[in-house]
């Protein structure tokens, strides 16, 4: 197990002299070449190829008896275009989730004609939901999470409130009515409310 206080700068050195040999060698080549080359000591060049292998920078292959170390600058490559085809690919798939969801959007808005008060709320909802949507996705793209999460803290301590303020509301026509049922349902009804509201 390699120590933990590698330095990164010494690691990147021993990474790029072994691009530079260009070839494959054995540990024991490599303990004689590194120390001179890098300034690192010969008893530490084993765990900075255990590190820079567990970092996937240094391949290792057990041949015959030995392991053999090699790191070339065209494989490096390779692995950085691989990470950024999967980078494309996952956001070509968060765009395609994101046209889908707008979809679903549009087709309830479609909807709401037909429908009565409550989908009218509920369609509202749903296209605040949007509008925060479409703003986290802007926010990620400008790196503007931080101001995103504060306004998103905001709606939902004024949601919160407004949930509140319909209980307030609902005990207070509970006492000045005695308790009467009907008397509250109907209250519950003007104001939109659901049997039981839950906080965001």
């Amino acid at each position: 197990m390699p120590p933990k206080s590698l330095p990164p700068a010494k690691l990147a050195q021993v990474l790029s002299h072994i691009h530079a040999l260009n070839t494959t060698h054995t540990l024991k080549d490599l303990e004689k070449i590194i120390p001179a080359a890098t300034g690192v000591s010969g008893m530490l060049v084993k765990d900075y190829l255990t590190a820079l292998v567990d970092e996937g920078l240094l391949r290792v292959e057990k041949i015959g008896s030995g392991n053999w170390y090699w790191a070339f600058r065209s494989e490096e490559t390779n692995t950085k275009r691989r990470i950024l085809k999967n980078c494309l690919d996952d956001k070509e798939k968060l765009g395609l989730a994101i046209l889908e969801v707008k979809r679903e959007i549009g087709e309830i808005g479609a909807e709401v004609g037909e429908e009565n008060d409550e989908l009218v709320k509920r369609v509202q909802g749903l296209k605040v939901k949007k509008t925060g949507m479409v703003a986290e996705i802007t926010g990620y793209e400008e790196g503007n999470v931080g101001r995103l999460r504060r306004e998103i803290d905001e709606m939902r301590a004024r949601i919160n409130l407004t949930i509140d303020n319909l209980y307030t509301l609902e005990k207070y026509v509970k006492d000045v009515t005695g308790g009467d049922r009907e008397t509250l349902d109907g209250c519950r009804k003007m104001f939109g409310m659901e049997e039981e509201m839950e906080y965001v």
